[in-house]
């Protein structure tokens, strides 16, 4: 504890909202042996206490380690260096967490950048569950988190801690706690070799900021704008400057994502014209098709997809006449799993080619060295059985290249390759045989960056995407994807647009498929939620989607069976559809290439409630704001009015009327 007093101590300016606690970091050696060896701060002696480094030694277990902090003050913000030295030769330093950071007032609003962004209300309740990082839980950073921060607010303050790592290497953001205590911590992967030594080479900083998501989002995008970040802004693919409305469903199935996968009346594909061109119609829109159960190995069965259901014919005839029309085509795949069983087809079963191959080398190992089972779609329930593939292997590299390939040369305008790769995320492997360290680390991120560049550039006119947005390192390469926001989050949080808030100057997203929606949201007891969700992906700079079930019906979302009897009212859906899509094309500016602001006007108005399953009704703004900057500077509120009433709202005291379904704009004097 002596080392968190001396940290609050430093007076930064969120030293308050902190208290002291017994251990300030903690240590992960992973043996050869494949055990893991845990430290915490109390197994450690201070040797120095500087005031320029602090050093820690004389750990009964492992003698010869040193972990050094090197704690600085700059204008009210605290920076923390740290390293490792003295790593035993039979030890590789797996992880460290340098800052482990107990909250002085652990009832207030947490914000994780999981899934674009969420804030957890009180995250002491009773619901609100927390993971441990390690082999199976893909919240890590870069990935399902998108960002490398974390935000508290309580009190009236904001704490933002920001990883200052422009290498982006592997992290684990969260929380911990027990009946009284909420601890923030940070779990870097550090990616050692056997006996080597370590130091992170940036920092750490804990930032006061305005008791908001969006101040901590305006800190973190600062740095990130000041740091020598290379993506360029507004260079997007045509599919984001044309903003299709993106119609996704199956040409197998009805609507779920496993059981009968007969044909339905979306195959042939050409079927789906009809559908498509009247929709558009009604929409005012050009349309992009993203395909379903299309693959002619196995629904959702990575990394094999190729030829397509049919063979390559039908689907040739069907990209042409979209082409005519000026519409896109696109698929979902699975990413860079290995399927060994499917659960859907039963008789796709490449476990016979993995042993006959001895493929099992390939794939990402667990860190027992010998664990190889997959997570994400895999159990008998699911979609299949199988594994991951590390992208530290040359084979496995030289799979995906050759599958994306085959999509790339039939034409095909957009591919999801990298659903289940959540922000198009590499898993963690321990595996000894590839070409990245014996531990998770740094390694991983830029094997994975390598290859999605060179995807890129083999294959410039396809655009890719993944599964939720793309984490910080990978954005530019995947630069148009299923944003999701909704779906995991809404049971003990809820979204908001921190992602796009951050990056939407370089990357535009789509709706998704909001796949799931059904298990987090009462649909029945709020029917507008898919006009508010609709509405939330406008107004935070993303393109719209539809999930359509049989003969063109709207459905809530993916997973929701075809024919149903609760259904969305198709006519307001519809409506509100054309009119923020009309509204985005009219206004690119902000909704294209513009930067998301701070709140800049006090806006009030009539309230909406949202029914969650199993939990509380949450009661949110029947209206969502945001505010916008262009590029020339100039600025705007934008409100939308999801509900199909008018509505009158008060923006600085002043009434502004809301049309139904619709969205305003108000210009905002500099």
């Amino acid at each position: 504890m002596f080392a968190t007093e001396k940290l609050l101590q430093l007076s930064f300016d969120a030293a308050t909202m902190l208290a002291p606690m017994r251990d300030l970091f903690s240590v992960g050696l992973r043996r050869k042996d494949h055990e893991l060896l845990h430290l915490d701060e109390g197994e450690f002696t201070i040797r120095n206490f500087d005031g320029v480094e602090w050093c820690f030694t004389d750990a009964e277990r492992v003698p010869g380690l040193a972990i050094t902090l090197r704690p600085r003050l700059e204008n009210g913000t605290l920076f923390v260096g740290f390293a490792v030295s003295g790593v035993p030769a039979d030890c590789a330093l797996e992880w460290i967490e340098p800052l482990r950071l107990r909250v002085a007032n652990p009832h207030g609003d947490l914000l994780l950048t999981h899934h674009e962004g969420e804030i957890v209300h009180n995250p002491m309740h009773q619901y609100y569950r927390t993971q441990e990082p390690g082999w199976h839980n893909y919240q890590f950073f870069p990935g399902y988190d998108q960002m490398q921060f974390i935000g508290y607010f309580a009190d009236g303050k904001g704490l933002c801690c920001i990883a200052r790592d422009t290498q982006c290497g592997v992290k684990f953001f969260n929380i911990r706690k027990d009946d009284a205590h909420l601890e923030l911590y940070c779990r870097v992967y550090c990616g050692g070799n056997f006996g080597q030594d370590y130091d992170a080479g940036y920092d750490f900083s804990l930032e006061g900021c305005q008791p908001n998501w969006q101040s901590a989002c305006s800190h973190y995008r600062d740095w990130l704008q000041s740091s020598g970040f290379a993506v360029p802004k507004g260079n997007y693919p045509e599919i984001v400057k044309e903003s299709p409305v993106v119609a996704i469903y199956p040409v197998r199935g009805q609507g779920k994502d496993n059981g009968d996968m007969d044909y339905n009346e979306y195959f042939p594909y050409a079927n789906a014209l009809p559908v498509l061109q009247k929709l558009g119609n009604r929409l005012g829109s050009k349309m992009m098709a993203l395909l379903m159960h299309w693959e002619g190995t196995a629904p959702w069965a990575p990394p094999y997809v190729w030829p397509p259901q049919g063979g390559e014919e039908p689907l040739a005839q069907f990209r042409d006449a979209l082409h005519e029309r000026g519409d896109y085509l696109g698929v979902y795949c699975s990413g860079t799993g290995w399927t060994q069983q499917s659960c859907i087809d039963w008789d796709y079963q490449p476990a016979k080619k993995c042993a006959e191959e001895h493929l099992e080398p390939h794939m990402a190992m667990g860190p027992d060295g010998k664990d190889l089972e997959s997570l994400i779609c895999c159990n008998l329930y699911a979609q299949r059985l199988g594994y991951d593939l590390c992208m530290g292997d040359d084979w496995a590299r030289k799979t995906i290249i050759d599958e994306v390939g085959k999509l790339a040369n039939f034409g095909l305008d957009y591919a999801q390759f990298y659903d289940q790769n959540i922000g198009g995320a590499a898993y963690l492997c321990w595996a000894r045989n590839h070409r990245h360290a014996p531990v998770p680390g740094p390694d991983q991120v830029a094997n994975q960056k390598s290859l999605l560049k060179e995807l890129h550039d083999r294959y410039p006119k396809l655009v890719l995407g993944a599964e939720s947005s793309a984490a910080e390192p990978y954005l530019e390469y995947l630069p148009f994807s299923d944003m999701r926001y909704s779906c995991w989050t809404m049971l003990d949080a809820h979204p908001v647009p921190a992602y796009s808030f951050v990056y939407h100057e370089y990357v535009n997203n789509f709706m998704g498929n909001q796949g799931g929606i059904q298990y987090y949201l009462d649909l029945d007891k709020q029917p507008e939620n898919l006009l508010w969700r609709t509405a939330y992906a406008f107004a935070s700079g993303n393109l719209l989607s539809v999930i359509l079930g049989e003969h063109g019906t709207l459905l809530w979302g993916w997973i929701c069976p075809w024919g149903q009897t609760t259904m969305p009212e198709q006519e307001s859906e519809l409506t509100l559809l054309r009119n923020l899509n009309d509204f985005r094309k009219a206004n690119p500016q902000y909704l294209i290439y513009g930067r998301m602001l701070e709140p800049l006007n006090q806006v009030t108005g009539p309230k909406w409630t949202l029914p969650i399953m199993s939990r509380f009704p949450r009661e949110l703004d029947a209206f969502i704001t945001t505010w916008w900057q262009a590029p020339d500077g100039s600025k705007a509120l934008i409100i939308t009015n999801f509900r199909p009433v008018e509505q009158t709202v008060e923006v600085d005291g002043k009434p502004v009327v809301l049309p139904p379904l619709n969205a305003v704009k108000i210009a905002i004097s500099n």
